[in-house]
């Protein structure tokens, strides 16, 4: 009997494993991720934003504080000491989303869960030890807190896909 030789492929093999589940090819590394950009504060309004910033204190003592006050955080930015302090709305939290210091992947994992949500990402900002704290509204929301973040010289984070 007469062996066939081996098939050619034009593809090259490139170490890539793929999982084909139902039909459905997926390759979870070459998902790509969205890119969000951090908010940016206008050096000529921050004493606007001063005046309105709660005191430093633990990321606990903070949520504590947004519980307690029945305010909910619109900008959060953190020291190096794991000390924050926020820029809060007197509203209740039903249609917001915030998380102090969180790792990219942490920030990426709630990004894609609230998007998918309908939530939209209001800002973001990243202390010195590359951990994000970050604000997510409902769409209605969002639009309404544009101007007073505006007001306030803190522009939104932005999602670039």
């Amino acid at each position: 009997m007469k062996r066939l030789p081996p098939a050619k492929t034009s593809l090259p093999v490139v170490g890539l494993a793929l999982l084909v589940i139902n039909g459905m090819l997926l390759a979870p590394s070459l998902q790509a991720r969205p890119r969000l950009t951090l908010s940016e504060l206008d050096r000529n309004k921050s004493g606007k934003r001063e005046e309105l910033f709660s005191k430093w204190m633990s990321g606990s003592d903070l949520g504590d504080h947004v519980k307690k006050s029945g305010e909910t955080p619109l900008y959060v930015e953190a020291d190096r000491k794991g000390q924050m302090r926020a820029i809060s709305v007197a509203e209740p939290a039903a249609g917001y989303y915030y998380y102090f210091r969180m790792s990219e992947d942490g920030l990426m994992r709630y990004h894609e869960r609230f998007s998918k949500e309908g939530y939209r990402i209001l800002t973001l900002s990243e202390d010195r030890d590359d951990l994000y704290s970050a604000v997510w509204v409902e769409e209605d929301k969002y639009e309404k807190l544009l101007p007073l973040l505006k007001n306030l010289g803190i522009s939104p984070a932005e999602v670039k896909d």
